[in-house]
């Protein structure tokens, strides 16, 4: 086992004081400290705090031994991404791709020589992004269209005759598009009607908010065609493939697939493809359903790359991973690992795989993330 130095991503969404406190370290600029990213992803990967040598370059070198020839066979790679997102304002509206999905749209935009930072390419690697979302505080988020008739009467204040062919064929994907493309003088219309006529509810005040921090765009009205969230603490959502969804605010523990897809479907300034869009959203209702943690303190999400486990400790707790690679996030107070490494608030261990049980003593609370056992 051994300590990781991680990267932060500093985007604008991000919160200015939520991980700088965390991780007690200075933010003299006031920048965004959006994400903490813990994993071997080569976007930004994690260093072993000894000698700051990138984890995907010791995995690269060792992958059997730190990642286990079970891993390694059926991924080639650490097969998750672990993150804390500390958000201020909304991100964009966004889909992942399934596996089949990634792997194509990859090789093809490789093959039309598209690069990789390029405004218009939408795949950045060949994986899917599964997801789950853990909030740590109140966490605000849309997921998943709501049925037809539910989108039907959430418009209902704002169509008028000349916005009645938003549902003029009866199915989601026509009224997406319809939406998308109306005219500029229309989807004005309709901004100025929410702004007056929407009633002072979740989705009422979520709308005039996107609508500040997005004006004139009219995926503002999102919260009225996709399901509008807020998270309990220690309550989770699962995000799979082809699901249309956006993280509004709060702070969270994810886990993901190790990829950086995204296709994006409103509330940005960035590349948005509606045709490649259309190809990978499910536009059908999608019921939320939260997860939370079972009695062995995992949560279980169907992805095969990853679990997520959580849990306070006072006294002593035996981590048992199964034998398969893990990386321990100390959320709170202060532990001892197998009373050999101490790790404080902040601290990320990296759990190589075939390790006997971890005993950790003392006080604090831990997230961890590792393999998904093969059945």
């Amino acid at each position: 086992m051994f300590k990781l130095n991680n990267s932060i991503q500093h985007y604008d969404w991000g919160k200015t004081d939520w991980l700088p406190r965390f991780l007690g370290e200075a933010n003299e600029n006031n920048q965004p400290w959006a994400e903490l990213w813990m994993g071997s992803h080569p976007k930004a990967p994690s260093h072993r705090a000894s000698d700051m040598v990138p984890l995907d370059s010791l995995i690269e070198k060792e992958g059997e031994v730190l990642l286990g020839k079970d891993v390694c066979e059926r991924f080639g790679r650490l097969p998750f991404l672990f993150k804390i997102l500390a958000i201020e304002g909304p991100l964009s509206i966004q889909v992942h791709p399934s596996k089949a999905q990634a792997e194509e749209g990859f090789a093809r935009e490789n093959q039309q020589g598209i690069e990789m930072t390029a405004f218009n390419r939408n795949y950045k690697d060949d994986n899917h992004k599964p997801e789950i979302i853990c909030a740590v505080e109140p966490y605000t988020a849309m997921k998943g269209f709501r049925s037809f008739d539910e989108i039907h009467e959430n418009f209902s204040p704002l169509i008028g005759m000349d916005t009645q062919e938003l549902f003029a064929k009866g199915t989601i994907r026509d009224f997406y598009f319809n939406l998308i493309g109306l005219d500029e003088s229309k989807k004005k219309l309709l901004l100025e009607r929410a702004s007056e006529r929407l009633p002072d509810d979740l989705k009422g005040q979520w709308v005039r908010k996107l609508m500040t921090f997005y004006p004139g765009d009219i995926s503002a009205l999102a919260p009225l065609y996709l399901n509008l969230i807020v998270l309990n603490k220690g309550e989770a959502l699962f995000l799979p493939a082809g699901e249309m969804h956006a993280y509004l605010h709060g702070v969270g523990i994810e886990l993901m697939a190790n990829s950086d897809n995204v296709l994006r479907g409103g509330l940005t300034p960035k590349h948005m493809d509606l045709a490649e869009l259309e190809k990978v959203v499910l536009f059908e209702h999608s019921p939320v359903h939260v997860l939370r943690k079972e009695d062995n303190n995992l949560y279980y999400s169907g992805a095969d790359e990853f679990v997520l486990g959580e849990k306070e400790i006072d006294g002593e707790y035996i981590l048992d991973c199964k034998k398969e690679a893990a990386i321990v996030l100390v959320f709170s107070g202060e532990l001892a690992f197998n009373s050999e490494l101490n790790a404080r608030e902040g601290e990320v261990i990296f759990l190589e795989a075939g390790n006997v049980p971890v005993s950790l003593k003392g006080k604090g609370k831990i997230f961890w993330a590792t393999v998904k056992k093969e059945d």
